[in-house]
């Protein structure tokens, strides 16, 4: 069985879903992570590894440099972790709200 420890986002080399553990620093990268909905907690989906990164946060696909993604500690989303974790923000609650307009 695969190693759940955590690791940084920079680091995945293969799609799927994460858990934000942290987003290190208080720089522009960072708060520019943490504006786009990356921040402790919330689920991230790898759509595309490399530089940049294609993600998928709270139903909105993002890109992020390698650099900024080295700022942020995630782990794997198993099964298991998202059974005991679906108290966290569903997609399509946020995704309600961007409708509008």
């Amino acid at each position: 069985m695969p190693s759940m420890s955590p690791l940084l986002l920079s680091e995945i080399t293969v799609t799927g879903l994460y858990r934000c553990l942290d987003v290190a620093g208080d720089g522009d990268d960072a708060l520019r992570l943490k504006r786009l909905g990356i921040c402790a907690g919330r689920k991230i989906e790898v759509l595309r590894a490399g530089d940049p990164m294609v993600l998928n946060v709270l139903g909105t696909q993002v890109g992020v440099s390698r650099l900024a993604a080295a700022l942020v500690t995630v782990e794997p989303v198993t099964a298991t972790t998202a059974a005991t974790q679906d108290n966290s923000a569903k997609p399509g609650e946020s995704a309600e709200g961007a409708n509008h307009g």
